[in-house]
């Protein structure tokens, strides 16, 4: 392994947190944005709900200790929505169109449960697009470009993505259940959970299915 006094910094470098209070919510995506065979950034949920982008180009060991590769949030489930409850617990679907990254996912709330959550909670799949994957500097949140964000069902218990979504050509598709947890103790024993799929470009031509 590597000697000397900058071994630290290299095990530093490999850090990245997101964000104190909550976990990492999928699986990092890594992109290859320009096609140069090399991933460029990575993509990856908290369960806060908010999507972060890990810029693998912008790097400075002489950042402070867990700031040593940047990092941005480039979609938030809560702000997408209006509603505070949403976690994202599962995997992203991720795709390059164009120069942009588009991400879709679905919320929920812990599949660890118990849930915390209101009954009435909703909650969406959501589509964004990150225009400018290759530029180090961070979007405001005005500057997030929400695709869309589809409510699941409306009737309470609510249908919640525990499952993660799927892309076809045009289709996002999503599985839900319904419950406090994921285990088969949690989950509700009359209501069922539905199949969704969602036009990627606008979200619309939802169907369900019982």
């Amino acid at each position: 392994g590597h000697k000397g006094p900058s071994a630290a910094v290299d095990l530093e470098a490999g850090v990245i947190p997101l964000e104190q209070g909550f976990g990492v919510g999928s699986e990092a995506v890594p992109v290859d944005v320009d096609g140069d065979g090399a991933a460029d950034v990575i993509y990856v949920a908290s369960t806060s709900g908010k999507i972060y982008r890990i810029n693998l180009h912008d790097t400075d060991v002489t950042r402070v200790a867990g700031g040593m590769i940047s990092k941005c949030v480039v979609g938030n489930a809560a702000l997408a929505t209006g509603f505070s409850h949403q976690g994202v617990y599962t995997n992203l679907a991720v795709q390059v169109v164009g120069s942009a990254v588009q991400i879709f996912f679905g919320t929920s709330s812990n599949p660890d449960g118990p849930s915390v959550n209101p009954m009435d909670t909703q909650y969406f799949v959501i589509g964004y697009s990150d225009d400018h994957p290759l530029d180090p500097t961070c979007p405001s949140e005005s500057q997030y470009n929400l695709l869309w964000a589809d409510p699941l069902s409306t009737t309470a218990p609510p249908q919640q993505v525990w499952g993660g979504v799927a892309l076809n050509g045009s289709q996002v598709f999503a599985t839900t259940a319904v419950g406090t947890s994921a285990d088969a103790c949690g989950l509700e024993q009359t209501t069922s959970g539905q199949g969704y799929n969602f036009n990627q470009i606008d979200g619309t031509g939802e169907t369900s299915t019982p």
